[in-house]
């Protein structure tokens, strides 16, 4: 307020949060054009409809913090705390990171660990409302679920962004008793207990 005018402080205010919509709408076209090919509804929706409804309903002239953003997919870093643009943009940025993740996995072995999940579950795959990323890195670890093995993983899969891997490095040591029993999920369908390839 002493550097200017109220009305050039909310002109510029105005101007961040519209970088920050546009920013956020980028990303979101950009993740649907690389979504991962499994299949759920949820996380669908989500990226169809609740998103693109955030965007359209987003009026900074109007209580904007308080625009809700009704997306029901679980992501792992849930911006907890956040709210309007900035919460959208949280949420996002962890979708992103996680259907990185994702991406990395082959697809097929990725439908193959939530069709066994989901199955154990008692409910159809695209109906899942559980989160795809942690189920599908659950499979693919090894019995032993430490930091270390998710970065070995990461390894193997040629990954070398440090952002992926400093994910799968937390994922593994904050959820290593949910991977667990993720993993128990995942690998009850098969047969000999094969590896995730």
């Amino acid at each position: 307020m002493r550097n200017g005018s109220l009305t050039r402080c909310y002109d510029e205010g105005c101007a961040k949060i519209a970088s920050q919509v546009r920013a956020a709408e980028l990303l979101l076209r950009a993740e649907l054009a690389r979504a991962h090919p499994v299949q759920s509804d949820l996380l669908n929706v989500t990226l169809t409809e609740s998103l693109p409804a955030f965007f359209q309903n987003y009026n900074p002239a109007y209580g904007a913090h308080e625009t809700p953003l009704l997306a029901g997919y679980p992501v792992l870093d849930f911006p907890n705390g956040w709210r309007g643009i900035e919460f959208v943009q949280r949420y996002l940025d962890a979708l992103c990171l996680e259907n990185r993740l994702l991406r990395l996995l082959d697809p097929l072995a990725v439908h193959a660990a939530v069709a066994c999940y989901a199955v154990q579950n008692g409910i159809a795959p695209r109906l899942l409302h559980d989160n795809l990323c942690e189920i599908a890195l659950a499979a693919a670890l090894p019995d032993e679920i430490t930091p270390e093995a998710g970065l070995a993983l990461l390894d193997r899969l040629g990954c070398a962004s440090e952002s992926v891997r400093r994910f799968a490095e937390r994922i593994c040591a904050g959820r290593g008793g949910e991977l667990a029993r993720l993993r128990k999920q995942t690998r009850a369908g098969s047969a000999q207990g094969e590896e995730f390839p």
